[in-house]
């Protein structure tokens, strides 16, 4: 699977909410958003940014962005 596109960004949530531990450690958590930025290494690969909205032991969206964007 291709990094950083919709199909990536529903299986990244998927496998947080997957993961037990994470539904324990996160239970109390009420964060807004939270923003990931990649900075690419080779001339080859261009930089990639995503958001990840966490609540309450759950994974509840995560999206691609622009890196222009943020």
């Amino acid at each position: 699977m291709r990094p950083f596109t919709d199909e990536w960004a529903l299986a990244y949530r998927d496998a947080i909410n997957a993961h037990p531990s994470f539904r324990e450690a996160a239970a109390d958590w009420q964060l807004g958003p939270i923003g990931v930025i990649t900075r690419a290494d080779g001339d080859d690969q261009e930089d990639a940014a995503f958001y990840l909205k966490l609540e309450k032991g759950e994974c509840r969206y995560v999206a691609n962005l622009s890196p222009k964007d943020v």
